[in-house]
């Protein structure tokens, strides 16, 4: 909340009712924390009411409507039928048809993210897979070149290296 002091005491002074004291000379006001978190809480709501119209407003939705399609939704998500719905909602069918088609896109989009995310963590195992096949062969060479020159060693009569 970017509200300065004075701004506060202007504003709301009666509902703060801070207590005036003198430090150093110069008038200092001292706020009860509770009031303070009170009206913080206000303002918050007050400022979260005008996002919300402002959201309504932009996109042509109404805030009724968002309750309404919650609703639908949810008794979707209880795999109620058409009919169910518009006689409990009372609201006609073209609404819960529209909204439904919207409830089964969402549904597809979570299946392909769903699905991608699958994809990325098979990706990420087979290339987990690859760098463990990659790190046993080079040791199985380090092996088979160790072997070579221990063997050569030998033929050359020279002791073997540790």
């Amino acid at each position: 909340m970017k509200r300065t002091e004075s701004h506060l005491r202007r504003s709301y002074d009666e509902e703060l009712q801070p207590e005036v004291v003198l430090v150093c000379g110069k008038k200092r006001y001292r706020y009860d924390p509770l009031k303070v978190a009170a009206l913080r809480e206000k303002l918050l709501a007050r400022d979260a009411q005008k996002a919300a119209a402002k959201v309504e407003e932009s996109s042509g939705w109404t805030r009724e409507e968002g309750v309404l399609a919650a609703l639908v939704f949810e008794r979707l998500r209880a795999s109620k039928t058409l009919v169910d719905i518009v006689i409990e909602l009372k609201v006609p069918p073209e609404v819960v048809r529209r909204l439904r088609e919207q409830f089964r896109r969402s549904f597809e989009d979570d299946d392909r993210a769903r699905k991608s995310g699958e994809v990325l963590r098979r990706e990420k195992s087979e290339t987990r897979e690859h760098a463990r096949e990659a790190a046993r062969i080079e040791r199985a060479e380090r092996e088979r070149a160790a072997a070579r020159a221990a063997r050569r060693s030998e033929m050359m009569g020279l002791p073997p290296k540790t």
